[in-house]
């Protein structure tokens, strides 16, 4: 059975799970209907027509599921980083990690940092932000 979801982007209906029936074109065009439909609603009060689709500059996350979820361990890892620099000397600190060679991230980072990837820090960091803006 074929269902019609917003911006006419068709979908098979299979039990409980619905699962892609459109043509990449279509695909494209739906992505592109939402994004000027989220401009529209959010943006273009304040930056005016957006002929060139930026909100679109992500339909790469479509095709990459785990694309995204790399932000964010991204975040959590600068952060650390960050934290451990904090503490240390810039110059003597990073010449010591970049030298470190081709590893793992997760050993790269307990070499370079003395423990895993967590975001206890960032969380604890923020949670201290809101309290100081409270």
């Amino acid at each position: 059975m074929v269902e019609k979801f917003s911006h006419g982007l068709p979908t098979l209906k299979s039990g409980n799970k619905h699962k892609p029936a459109a043509t990449p074109e279509q695909l494209r065009d739906a992505t592109l209907a939402i994004c000027d439909d989220v401009w529209q609603q959010h943006f273009a009060r304040w930056f005016g027509h957006d002929e060139n689709h930026l909100l679109g500059a992500y339909q790469h996350m479509i095709g990459m599921l785990l694309y995204l979820p790399n932000y964010v361990i991204g975040h959590v890892l600068a952060h650390q980083i960050r934290t451990h620099l904090t503490t240390h000397d810039l110059a003597g600190e990073v010449l010591r990690m970049c030298a470190q060679g081709n590893l793992t991230p997760q050993v790269w980072l307990q070499r370079a940092l003395g423990h895993d990837l967590s975001p206890a820090q960032l969380i604890a960091d923020a949670a201290h932000a809101c309290q100081t803006l409270a």
